[in-house]
């Protein structure tokens, strides 16, 4: 949600999942939504690991369009940008495992993983008191 709707912004994230908790129904929050994580973006098309996102890329090459522009084509099909391990700690693999994962981990876990949820949540709440 925070990559989709809140154009990567906390503060429009936090104001997103009110509205979401506050709505009829059963709320569904997604796998890393409840500490901010990102979504994932591949870089090279080595780095995508989604089939469907690696379609899309062969598609875009078919049609004439160089790398770049079938590397945009890809990511904007690919699965993978929110399949990334939960990012537990600023340590090594996000604190995930003891070893490389079988998907990129996103490049901002040192600042945006579980441990550094309750200051993020002590600062955000002075902001809103300010």
């Amino acid at each position: 949600m925070i990559d989709r709707l809140a154009d990567g912004n906390p503060e429009k994230a936090v104001a997103l999942a009110a509205l979401i908790l506050t709505a009829k129904g059963v709320p569904f929050i997604y796998y890393g939504e409840e500490i901010g994580m990102h979504n994932i973006v591949a870089e090279n098309i080595e780095e995508m690991v989604d089939i469907q996102g690696k379609t899309y890329y062969q598609l875009a090459l078919n049609k004439g369009k160089n790398s770049q522009e079938a590397l945009l084509e890809g990511n904007k099909h690919n699965r993978d940008k929110s399949r990334s391990p939960m990012q537990w700690n600023s340590n090594a693999f996000a604190g995930f495992s003891t070893g490389k994962s079988w998907i990129e981990i996103n490049s901002d876990y040192k600042e945006i993983n579980i441990e550094n949820l309750d200051h993020k949540k002590i600062q955000f709440s002075k902001t809103i008191k300010n």
